[in-house]
């Protein structure tokens, strides 16, 4: 499998950053390099296919979001850009702002705040009594209490785990199958945490109309900063997947998806 990409970046420094990641890569085409939105434009619009586009944002008249307002291709796109305004606005450990918060909540240093407890299965019991010891750092009173995953299942989908550790693995390649878990006409699963946002369900709604995936990953982008605004869950990790691949195996892609994809793949003698 190859996947054509092309950069789309006016910073040279940027430029070569990003042209010695993907020569790593040896499943990675670099197709062209382009300085400016325009130029790329121009490019696309001559019928070759890309599949990836790494696209920056700040590029003098015409910007990487109005290019992808102008495609009507339907290349994945990944967004760098130097700018804090123009990227998710996550969480960050602040032991005084969160002694602050619960102060101005009536529980200074947690006092008056009844304890509970944080359910998990026993394969995370360990990362559960960690996540409870930072707790504490701050006042409050957590239990870890370990259950099957049968009944972990059925607290959650009947709303009697308040307080739980969960993961989410997406069934298909793209951000909507990660978004449905906080949309509000969702029963649990997937919505397990019953998020209700009327911003984010209209945001939703568009999205799922919306053919054009430039146009589409905007909409994401938004949903998925309400959902780190309201914090109905907190990120801890990403998965990361290392494999082991004899040097006689050809055509082995990571994916998405992280599935075994052999219909490529041969194995030399």
């Amino acid at each position: 499998m190859r996947i054509d990409c092309i950069i789309v970046e006016d910073e040279p420094l940027a430029q070569e950053r990003i042209r010695s990641y993907l020569e790593r890569l040896p499943f990675m085409n670099l197709v062209g390099v382009f300085d400016g939105a325009i130029d790329a434009l121009a490019f696309l619009q001559t019928g070759t296919t890309i599949d990836l586009i790494f696209l920056d944002i700040n590029m003098g008249d015409f910007s990487g979001i109005q290019l992808l307002e102008s495609m009507t291709i339907n290349s994945q796109v990944i967004l760098s850009t130097a700018y804090h305004e123009y990227a998710l606005k996550g969480y960050e450990l602040n032991l005084d702002k969160a002694k602050k918060l619960l102060k101005e909540a009536g529980y200074p240093e947690g006092k008056g705040l009844p304890s509970f407890h944080l359910l998990t299965v026993s394969e995370y019991a360990d990362f559960a009594s960690f996540i409870v010891r930072q707790l504490e750092d701050i006042g409050l009173k957590v239990q870890v209490e370990v259950v099957q995953k049968s009944l972990l299942l059925e607290q959650t989908a009947r709303s009697q785990a308040l307080f739980f550790r969960g993961s989410w693995f997406a069934d298909y390649p793209d951000a909507e199958n990660y978004l449905s878990v906080f949309y509000s006409r969702n029963p649990a699963p997937p919505n397990y945490t019953r998020f209700h946002d009327a911003a984010f369900d209209r945001l939703y709604e568009q999205a799922l109309l919306e053919n054009n995936d430039s146009a589409r990953y905007v909409l994401y982008r938004r949903m998925d900063q309400l959902v780190m605004d309201a914090a109905p869950v907190v990120p801890i990790w990403y998965d990361q997947v290392i494999r082991l691949v004899d040097p006689r195996v050809q055509g082995l892609h990571p994916n998405a998806l992280n599935l075994l994809e052999l219909r490529r793949v041969d194995i030399t003698k």
